[in-house]
Protein backbone atom coordinates (compact mmCIF):
# COMPACT_ATOMS: atom_id res chain seq x y z
CA UNK A 1 0.00 0.00 0.00
CA UNK A 2 1.42 3.38 -0.98
CA UNK A 3 2.02 5.98 1.70
CA UNK A 4 1.61 9.63 0.67
CA UNK A 5 3.86 10.90 3.47
CA UNK A 6 6.33 9.01 5.62
CA UNK A 7 5.77 9.07 9.38
CA UNK A 8 7.85 11.66 11.22
CA UNK A 9 9.75 8.97 13.13
CA UNK A 10 11.18 7.64 9.85
CA UNK A 11 12.18 11.13 8.71
CA UNK A 12 13.71 11.87 12.10
CA UNK A 13 12.12 15.32 12.25
CA UNK A 14 9.76 17.09 14.66
CA UNK A 15 9.76 14.27 17.20
CA UNK A 16 8.89 14.56 20.86
CA UNK A 17 11.55 13.02 23.09
CA UNK A 18 9.27 10.09 23.93
CA UNK A 19 8.64 9.42 20.22
CA UNK A 20 12.35 9.68 19.47
CA UNK A 21 13.03 7.03 22.09
CA UNK A 22 10.16 4.85 20.86
CA UNK A 23 11.30 5.12 17.24
CA UNK A 24 14.81 3.95 18.13
CA UNK A 25 13.21 0.88 19.72
CA UNK A 26 10.74 0.28 16.89
CA UNK A 27 13.06 0.78 13.92
CA UNK A 28 15.14 -2.42 14.35
CA UNK A 29 11.96 -4.50 13.98
CA UNK A 30 11.38 -3.15 10.46
CA UNK A 31 12.72 -5.56 7.84
CA UNK A 32 12.73 -5.10 4.06
CA UNK A 33 11.61 -8.68 3.45
CA UNK A 34 8.56 -8.43 5.72
CA UNK A 35 5.39 -6.32 5.46
CA UNK A 36 5.73 -3.19 7.58
CA UNK A 37 2.07 -3.37 8.54
CA UNK A 38 2.57 -6.82 10.06
CA UNK A 39 5.49 -5.64 12.16
CA UNK A 40 3.59 -2.57 13.32
CA UNK A 41 0.56 -4.64 14.32
CA UNK A 42 2.81 -6.85 16.40
CA UNK A 43 4.27 -3.79 18.13
CA UNK A 44 0.78 -2.58 19.10
CA UNK A 45 0.93 -5.39 21.68
CA UNK A 46 4.27 -4.18 23.08
CA UNK A 47 4.50 -3.86 26.87
CA UNK A 48 5.63 -0.23 26.50
CA UNK A 49 2.86 2.34 26.03
CA UNK A 50 5.03 4.60 23.86
CA UNK A 51 5.75 1.77 21.42
CA UNK A 52 2.08 0.79 21.19
CA UNK A 53 1.10 4.38 20.51
CA UNK A 54 3.77 5.00 17.87
CA UNK A 55 2.89 1.75 16.10
CA UNK A 56 -0.82 2.68 16.09
CA UNK A 57 -0.07 6.11 14.65
CA UNK A 58 2.22 4.65 11.99
CA UNK A 59 -0.49 2.19 10.97
CA UNK A 60 -2.73 5.19 10.37
CA UNK A 61 -0.31 6.25 7.61
CA UNK A 62 -1.15 2.91 6.00
CA UNK A 63 -4.89 3.67 6.30
CA UNK A 64 -5.30 1.09 9.05
CA UNK A 65 -7.16 2.75 11.91
CA UNK A 66 -8.53 -0.02 14.10
CA UNK A 67 -5.68 0.06 16.61
CA UNK A 68 -5.61 3.86 16.73
CA UNK A 69 -9.34 3.97 17.48
CA UNK A 70 -8.98 1.45 20.28
CA UNK A 71 -6.24 3.54 21.90
CA UNK A 72 -8.81 6.12 23.01
CA UNK A 73 -10.57 3.57 25.16
CA UNK A 74 -7.40 2.44 26.92
CA UNK A 75 -6.57 4.48 30.04
CA UNK A 76 -2.98 3.21 29.93
CA UNK A 77 -2.49 5.26 26.75
CA UNK A 78 -3.74 8.56 28.19
CA UNK A 79 -0.35 10.25 27.80
CA UNK A 80 -0.58 9.75 24.04
CA UNK A 81 -4.21 10.65 23.36
CA UNK A 82 -3.41 14.15 22.11
CA UNK A 83 -0.81 12.90 19.62
CA UNK A 84 -3.16 10.11 18.56
CA UNK A 85 -6.05 12.53 18.07
CA UNK A 86 -3.77 14.66 15.89
CA UNK A 87 -2.93 11.57 13.83
CA UNK A 88 -6.61 10.81 13.38
CA UNK A 89 -7.37 14.35 12.20
CA UNK A 90 -4.45 14.27 9.74
CA UNK A 91 -5.87 11.06 8.33
CA UNK A 92 -9.28 12.63 7.75
CA UNK A 93 -7.65 15.35 5.67
CA UNK A 94 -5.52 12.98 3.64
CA UNK A 95 -8.25 11.71 1.33
CA UNK A 96 -11.96 10.83 1.22
CA UNK A 97 -10.92 7.17 1.19
CA UNK A 98 -8.93 7.56 4.40
CA UNK A 99 -11.81 9.44 6.04
CA UNK A 100 -14.19 6.63 5.07
CA UNK A 101 -11.86 4.07 6.65
CA UNK A 102 -11.66 6.12 9.84
CA UNK A 103 -15.44 6.08 10.00
CA UNK A 104 -15.56 2.34 9.34
CA UNK A 105 -13.06 1.69 12.15
CA UNK A 106 -15.12 3.81 14.53
CA UNK A 107 -18.27 1.91 13.58
CA UNK A 108 -16.50 -1.41 14.14
CA UNK A 109 -15.04 -0.61 17.54
CA UNK A 110 -17.18 2.17 19.02
CA UNK A 111 -20.70 0.96 18.28
CA UNK A 112 -23.47 3.47 18.89
CA UNK A 113 -20.95 6.23 19.64
CA UNK A 114 -19.31 6.05 16.20
CA UNK A 115 -21.29 8.87 14.58
CA UNK A 116 -20.58 11.27 17.44
CA UNK A 117 -16.90 10.34 17.48
CA UNK A 118 -16.59 10.84 13.74
CA UNK A 119 -18.18 14.28 14.05
CA UNK A 120 -15.90 15.18 16.97
CA UNK A 121 -12.89 14.13 14.89
CA UNK A 122 -13.44 16.98 12.44
CA UNK A 123 -13.44 19.83 14.94
CA UNK A 124 -15.70 22.89 14.91
CA UNK A 125 -15.86 26.27 13.28
CA UNK A 126 -16.49 29.54 15.09
CA UNK A 127 -20.04 29.54 13.71
CA UNK A 128 -20.73 25.98 14.86
CA UNK A 129 -19.64 26.85 18.38
CA UNK A 130 -22.02 29.81 18.37
CA UNK A 131 -24.83 27.56 17.15
CA UNK A 132 -24.56 25.20 20.12
CA UNK A 133 -21.53 23.00 19.60
CA UNK A 134 -19.91 24.66 22.63
CA UNK A 135 -22.72 23.40 24.87
CA UNK A 136 -22.56 19.90 23.40
CA UNK A 137 -18.80 19.67 23.91
CA UNK A 138 -19.14 20.57 27.58
CA UNK A 139 -22.00 18.09 28.01
CA UNK A 140 -19.83 15.37 26.47
CA UNK A 141 -17.29 15.79 29.29
CA UNK A 142 -19.68 13.74 31.43
CA UNK A 143 -20.57 11.17 28.76
CA UNK A 144 -20.55 7.49 29.71
CA UNK A 145 -18.10 6.75 26.89
CA UNK A 146 -14.43 7.38 27.65
CA UNK A 147 -13.76 7.84 23.93
CA UNK A 148 -16.34 10.61 23.63
CA UNK A 149 -14.98 12.33 26.74
CA UNK A 150 -11.48 12.18 25.26
CA UNK A 151 -12.56 13.58 21.88
CA UNK A 152 -14.65 16.35 23.46
CA UNK A 153 -11.78 17.37 25.71
CA UNK A 154 -9.31 17.37 22.82
CA UNK A 155 -11.61 19.80 21.02
CA UNK A 156 -12.04 22.05 24.04
CA UNK A 157 -8.29 22.17 24.65
CA UNK A 158 -7.66 23.22 21.07
CA UNK A 159 -10.39 25.84 21.18
CA UNK A 160 -9.62 27.50 24.51
CA UNK A 161 -5.97 26.47 25.15
CA UNK A 162 -7.13 25.45 28.64
CA UNK A 163 -7.51 22.16 30.52
CA UNK A 164 -9.17 23.30 33.77
CA UNK A 165 -7.56 20.19 35.32
CA UNK A 166 -10.06 17.95 33.53
CA UNK A 167 -9.08 14.27 33.18
CA UNK A 168 -11.33 12.26 30.86
CA UNK A 169 -10.24 8.96 32.40
CA UNK A 170 -11.18 10.03 35.95
CA UNK A 171 -14.32 8.79 37.70
CA UNK A 172 -17.42 10.99 37.53
CA UNK A 173 -16.99 12.17 41.13
CA UNK A 174 -13.40 13.15 40.43
CA UNK A 175 -14.36 15.00 37.25
CA UNK A 176 -17.13 16.99 38.90
CA UNK A 177 -15.23 20.14 39.90
CA UNK A 178 -13.45 20.53 36.58
CA UNK A 179 -16.66 19.90 34.64
CA UNK A 180 -18.31 22.62 36.71
CA UNK A 181 -15.53 25.03 35.70
CA UNK A 182 -16.15 24.18 32.05
CA UNK A 183 -19.87 24.84 32.58
CA UNK A 184 -19.05 28.23 34.06
CA UNK A 185 -16.93 29.04 31.00
CA UNK A 186 -19.87 28.02 28.82
CA UNK A 187 -22.28 30.24 30.77
CA UNK A 188 -19.86 33.13 30.38
CA UNK A 189 -19.62 32.61 26.63
CA UNK A 190 -15.94 31.75 26.95
CA UNK A 191 -15.85 28.56 24.85
CA UNK A 192 -14.30 30.47 21.96
CA UNK A 193 -11.11 30.15 19.97
CA UNK A 194 -8.10 31.83 21.52
CA UNK A 195 -6.64 31.75 18.02
CA UNK A 196 -8.69 31.05 14.92
CA UNK A 197 -8.48 27.41 13.76
CA UNK A 198 -6.48 26.44 10.71
CA UNK A 199 -7.89 24.05 8.11
CA UNK A 200 -7.13 20.39 8.65
CA UNK A 201 -3.53 19.78 7.48
CA UNK A 202 -2.87 17.98 4.22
Amino acid sequence: MAVVQSPAWIQGADLRDVDRLASSTLEPFIALDRPVSLTLRERTEDRKSEIRSLAARCLAYLNSFETLVKEFGDERQRSYWTAEYDALRHSLARSPEAAAKVRKALEAFSGADAAELYRLSWGYSVEQLREGADKQLVEFLDHDSLQIRVFAFENLQRITKKTLLYLPQAAATQRRSSVQRWKEMLENGAIVYETLPSPLPN
